[in-house]
Formats: C-alpha cells, sequence, structure tokens
C-alpha cells in the first residue's frame, strides 16, 4: 500500500476493517444461535428438577418469558435424541420449513 494515494489507502483501510468486522459478527451470530439451540434443548431437561424459569433465566441471561416461549415452541416439540437445531431445519417435500417462527 506504499505507492497508493492517501485517499486510496484510507478506503483500503475501511474495507480491511469491514471485511474484518463482518467475518466476527458471522462468527458471532453462528455462535449465538447455537446457545440459543442449546438452552432450548436444556429447558426440556428442567422438568421435575426444581430449577425455576426465574433461575434459569437469572443463569443464562435470557428473560424468563423468553424461556417459556421457546419451551412452547421448540423444547416440549423435540422427539428423544433430536436436538433444537434438527428440528427446527425439518422441511416439507416443497421445501418449506415445518417450524417457520419468523
Amino acid at each position: 500500500m506504499t505507492d497508493l494515494p492517501p485517499n486510496m489507502q484510507a478506503r483500503r483501510a475501511i474495507e480491511d476493517r469491514a471485511v474484518q468486522l463482518g467475518t466476527e459478527r458471522r462468527d458471532l451470530s453462528g455462535r449465538l444461535e447455537a446457545n440459543t439451540y442449546a438452552i432450548m434443548q436444556l429447558l426440556r431437561d428442567t422438568e421435575g428438577t426444581g430449577v425455576t424459569y426465574d433461575y434459569l433465566a437469572h443463569l443464562t441471561g435470557v428473560s424468563r418469558q423468553t424461556l417459556y416461549r421457546w419451551r412452547d415452541e421448540v423444547a416440549m416439540k423435540l422427539q428423544p435424541g433430536e436436538t433444537a437445531a434438527e428440528m427446527l431445519s425439518k422441511r416439507t417435500p416443497e421445501g418449506h420449513f415445518l417450524h417457520y417462527k419468523g
């Protein structure tokens, strides 16, 4: 970059930083999705343990209302051995999601 004019160097620096931030954002988004699925799966395991949703909300940093919504929409519909990611990825023969929550 030594032979580039200053305005081109500045532009290149911004582009490089934007690419780096975009990569980090995609990684974080994937990790957040995986974490959400793991919490949904955990909800199924709390039945009969004495762990309240209030306490679980405190421990996970997710609102109690969100935990109840996830429980009703996903956690209690999981088949034995099925992950939340697998359940939410199921599609009809036409290719539409079975459990679309848009």
